[in-house]
């Protein structure tokens, strides 16, 4: 239009043409910056009114501060002709982003109000400013740039989870937030559109809900879940949180407290998880009633199950033989009475624990698996010795064995690598290994460790591999799937 003159006007200058000109040019070299920031802005606006658990655009957007307006605005600035799957994922990211970096929440306000809260702990600066959040720091896609993987564990992560992760439901796999002990959410049911998620980790964090939500349901690919000394606590853990979860393998409910009565028996409960292989209840108070260990024979491929420091009513059924997969077995400190079943021989026990308890009798002499490494027993009121068959086992696999075989003791034991007290276990456990802390829950979790760790092996160290047990580093195979620091897979 501004090249129109009129017949009337007198001719334009040289001078003038050209800058009209310029500024035309000018106006049609923008445009196409112009309308992909629009039509960036559009999009992200029908993806905010696209889920119902959302908030919708018109008021999340009215919000100049909104984690969901920084996110936007980030997209809209950093993104040139993005797809569709660049800016739904960029987007999602950046709301986390925005929600969570040095945010306070109703968890920060109770413990310490009014503190200037950490940024992320690794390599924030690498989110948001580059276009390419496939390489952003704990993230991972597939070839089509969908995000699968987000990997935030010990990052110092504070604020509420947004819901907006469910914008990534048809993609996202992985979801490991573990050890962000101030990291809050009361809302669970972004998990309700998770269908695709195969690993989910928020032990040592503030998710809380009442209980294990029903929303768990949701996340019908479900193979490991770790909500220990969370905020998922102090009330039933429903048969309905696992409709649908017919792939759950590794299921750690660990330093909580949950609800046990007539109306909502943890073992009926659990009993429906047949593809369970492992199985972690360390330092869970059940109310009112103490759980009792007869599910343990419904579940039929469960192959560890830890529950040291949960008082049980009873003591080990006879039941357990049916599980012959069952290689893995710790309840130290559970007030278990009775004797040790024979039936036990029937499964492929080759590592147990259970010192610190009220067991009578003698012990078995079927627990003399050719593959058993370690046998604790002390501090019980078991008599006799131990049998021949299983001291045999001291000169190939047995390489920890423990009862009351002290001067004052009452088991006679020629073989034991330790007696008693001497054995390290009792009061301060450290042999026998737990899913999670055994420290008793908190009134709030205390924020997450700033030093590193690690591991140093040589050939013949031995590494806990799933469905095996220890394996030496130089027998490992391809495909072996192997425990790392936070009891994990």
């Amino acid at each position: 239009d501004s090249l129109i003159v009129s017949l009337q006007s007198p001719p334009p200058t040289t001078k003038s043409m050209k800058s009209l000109v310029f500024l035309s040019l000018l106006q049609l070299m923008l445009m196409p910056a112009l309308v992909v920031a629009q039509t960036t802005e559009s999009k992200i606006n029908d993806l905010q009114n696209s889920e119902a658990i959302l908030e919708s655009s018109a008021v999340v957007f009215a919000d100049t501060n909104s984690y969901q307006t920084q996110a936007r605005t980030a997209a809209v600035t950093n993104l040139s002709n993005p797809s569709d799957i660049q800016i739904i994922n960029y987007y999602a990211l950046a709301c986390i982003y925005y929600a969570t970096n040095g945010v306070a929440n109703p968890r920060t306000e109770d413990i310490i109000p009014g503190n200037i809260l950490p940024m992320w702990k690794n390599e924030e600066k690498e989110w948001i400013a580059t276009s390419d959040y496939c390489t952003w720091y704990g993230i991972t896609c597939d070839i089509n740039l969908n995000v699968i993987a987000i990997d935030l564990h010990e990052n110092d992560i504070y604020g509420a989870w947004p819901n907006e992760v469910v914008l990534l439901k048809n993609s996202l796999q992985l979801l490991e937030l573990y050890n962000n002990a101030f990291l809050y959410s009361i809302d669970p049911d972004w998990l309700n559109s998770m269908g695709e998620l195969k690993y989910l980790f928020i032990g040592i964090t503030s998710f809380t809900h009442t209980g294990i939500p029903e929303a768990l349901s949701g996340c019908k690919n479900l193979i490991e879940l770790d909500c220990s000394k969370s905020f998922w606590r102090d009330g039933p853990i429903p048969a309905s949180a696992f409709d649908n979860l017919d792939s759950l393998e590794y299921l750690d409910l660990g330093d909580n407290a949950y609800t046990n009565d007539g109306e909502n028996a943890v073992p009926a409960n659990l009993s429906n998880l047949s593809t369970l292989t492992n199985l972690y209840l360390d330092n869970v108070k059940f109310t009112p009633n103490p759980l009792t260990l007869d599910f343990l024979s419904q579940l039929p491929v469960l192959f560890e199950f830890w529950a040291d420091f949960t008082e049980f009513d009873g003591g080990i059924p006879s039941s357990i033989g049916l599980v012959a997969t069952l290689s893995s077995f710790s309840c130290t400190y559970c007030d278990l009475d009775g004797t040790i079943p024979t039936e036990i021989g029937n499964t492929s026990i080759n590592r147990l624990w259970l010192y610190a308890n009220k067991l009578t009798g003698t012990i078995p002499w079927q627990l003399n698996n050719s593959n058993l490494m370690y046998l604790f027993l002390e501090e019980n009121n078991l008599g006799g010795s131990v049998p021949a068959s299983i001291c045999a086992q001291t000169t190939s696999s047995l390489k920890g064995l423990g009862v009351d075989c002290q001067a004052d003791g009452s088991v006679t034991c020629t073989c034991c690598t330790c007696c008693g007290e001497s054995c390290g276990n009792l009061e301060d456990s450290t042999v026998a290994p737990t899913a999670a802390s055994t420290a008793a829950q908190t009134a709030a979790p205390t924020a997450a460790p700033t030093g590193g760790g690690g591991y140093c092996f040589s050939g013949d160290s031995e590494v806990e591999v799933k469905n095996k047990g220890p394996v030496k580093m130089t027998d490992l195979a391809i495909g072996d799937v192997v425990k790392v620091a936070d009891n994990t897979f």
